[in-house]
């Protein structure tokens, strides 16, 4: 499936080590992040068109699977759980848990199921692709079954192109330097055919090998890295960055899943979730998240700073 992921050369990143002025000034810029300008509307249109890109993901990935790969798992006892994928699509957002799917999860779960054997039956296999259209209609639209998007911010995903689009986003680790990891974090680039387990390959790779794998990084405390990515428009995948302090198991890593229409060449910033309690599982319930860390989208802020104006991204 052409949606997969690209690398552009290898994962592209570049290392600015902040000075201490700089980490002043960013921490000025900092304090305003937590600000939400959408409205309720906004908000759950945005939630049900990420939901929808995570679906069809995850119908694609497992059609690619073959069916009989599929009946060997489940009888394995390690089928696909259609509920939880659609619940680990809302990523924890209360408002994408209750009010946009609250009623309908089932009957979307359900869908979800029937469309695997659609594809199924079409034959295709590895070469299955879904229209990026699909899910967006059926689950968005004004006349969907959630109807999340009124006409005024419905925006059907565009099918008519199929190139290859480089985009850059950037992270900026904001952690407290501590005595275990020395603030260090990791940073995973996990493929669609790996988000829907607990860990990505390179997550199993231990020590310092797992950073041989292009697809790993490791930000130091005060750095801030490019990840230069490309993903095809006519196939949208939403890539996925995952972060984790240095050295930490699986399960306790972030998500960071980049929404293209609104997120390309932003800049996050990685710090320690305070509030978090070891003793609890490291996720997000009822609107509390207990991660290690968090991520901050930094307004005002571009990756392709770090670059050359004369850059090609800048033509983007």
């Amino acid at each position: 499936m052409r949606s997969r992921l690209l690398l552009v050369g290898a994962l592209v990143f570049s290392g600015v080590a902040g000075a201490k002025k700089k980490t002043k000034k960013r921490t000025k810029r900092r304090a305003a992040v937590a600000t939400d300008q959408r409205t309720e509307q906004e908000r759950l249109c945005d939630a049900c068109m990420g939901l929808a890109f995570h679906c069809g993901q995850a119908v694609a990935e497992v059609i690619k699977r073959g069916k009989v790969e599929r009946e060997t798992k489940a009888y394995e006892g390690q089928g696909i759980n259609w509920n939880e994928v659609v619940d680990k699509g809302c990523h924890g957002d209360p408002l994408c848990e209750t009010t946009l799917i609250g009623d309908v999860q089932l009957v979307i779960a359900e869908e979800l199921e029937n469309m695997v054997e659609e594809g199924d039956e079409e034959g295709q296999g590895e070469n299955y692709e879904l229209d990026p259209r699909t899910l967006p209609n059926l689950m968005c639209a004004p006349d969907s079954i959630t109807r999340a998007c009124p006409k005024k911010l419905y925006r059907e995903p565009d099918h008519s192109m199929d190139a290859m689009r480089p985009f850059s986003v950037a992270l900026w680790n904001g952690r407290t330097v501590d005595a275990k990891t020395m603030g260090d974090v990791e940073v995973h680039l996990v493929r669609p055919k790996d988000v829907l387990g607990k860990c990505a390959p390179s997550e199993l790779v231990k020590g310092e090998a797992r950073f041989e794998d292009r697809n790993v990084r490791k930000l130091r405390a005060n750095e801030e890295q490019m990840f230069s990515l490309a993903v095809s428009a006519l196939h949208p995948t939403v890539p996925t960055l995952r972060v984790k302090k240095l050295g930490a198991p699986c399960g306790e890593g972030v998500d960071l899943d980049v929404d293209l229409s609104e997120d390309k060449w932003g800049v996050w910033e990685v710090v320690d979730n305070k509030k978090h309690d070891p003793k609890k599982p490291s996720t997000t319930i009822n609107g509390v998240d207990n991660r290690p860390l968090l991520l901050n989208k930094l307004p005002g802020r571009d990756a392709r700073a770090m670059l050359d104006k004369d850059h090609k991204f800048w033509d983007e």
